[in-house]
C-alpha cells in the first residue's frame, strides 16, 4: 500500500497532501467496511441452509473483489509524477 499511497499523494500539491492524506486514508477504510459488511450480509443470509452453502454463496463475492482489486491495482501509473518547479 506504500507505494499506492506515495503515487497518489505526488499528485497533490505540497500544501493540500495533510488533506489528500486523510481522504485516502478514509477512503481505504471505508473501503474495508463495505466489503466486510456486503461479505457478511450475504454470507450470514445464509447460513440458514448450512455453513458450506453460506461460504459458496460469499465466496463469488470475495473472488469478485479480489478480481477488482487486481484490476485497480493495474491501472494507476508505474512512477510517481513530478510536478513542474517554478522558476
Amino acid at each position: 500500500m506504500v507505494p499506492l499511497v506515495n503515487v497518489v499523494l505526488s499528485a497533490v500539491p505540497a500544501d493540500l497532501a495533510g488533506g489528500a492524506s486523510g481522504i485516502f486514508s478514509t477512503a481505504q477504510q471505508f473501503g474495508g467496511a463495505l466489503g466486510a459488511a456486503l461479505i457478511g450480509t450475504v454470507f450470514f443470509g445464509h447460513t440458514q441452509d448450512g455453513p458450506t452453502q453460506a461460504l459458496g454463496a460469499a465466496m463469488p463475492w470475495v473472488t469478485g473483489g479480489f478480481i477488482g482489486c487486481a484490476i485497480l491495482c493495474a491501472l494507476p501509473p508505474r512512477a510517481a509524477t513530478s510536478r513542474p518547479t517554478d522558476a
